[in-house]
């Protein structure tokens, strides 16, 4: 009888519960945004130029990474390395800050309507 494999410990969860979501790539790099599927595999999505935001509809309990494009040095979301859109209030968008490790954005970056307003 062969062994199961173990499921990965990182993974999207499928809650089929949408989230209005904003990446917002506040790094002077060009961002990959990776979206960790239900098995775990890493998935790419369009890259995100410097100063650049980009609408998406995800759902509650997805799982994203993001990296250099070039490097694929990790960067970070709302100073985590990992993103799980929440449900949004009130229709707004949940907004993810993307930085390089060691810099901040100012919070009210996060709540100002568009993306990537300097």
């Amino acid at each position: 009888m062969e062994a199961e494999k173990p499921q990965p410990v990182l993974r999207s969860v499928n809650s089929c519960e949408p989230s209005q979501v904003i990446f917002c790539n506040r790094s002077p790099r060009v961002v990959l945004p990776v979206w960790l599927s239900f098995d775990g595999q890493p998935l790419p999505y369009p890259t995100l130029p410097p100063g650049t935001g980009r609408h998406i509809q995800s759902y509650r309990g997805h799982l994203w990474l993001f990296r250099d494009a070039g490097t694929y040095d990790g960067l970070l979301v709302n100073q985590t390395e990992l993103f799980v859109p929440s449900l949004n209030v009130d229709g707004q968008p949940i907004f993810a800050n993307i930085t390089l490790p060691g810099t901040e954005v100012p919070s009210y970056f996060s709540k100002r309507p568009g993306c990537c307003n300097k």
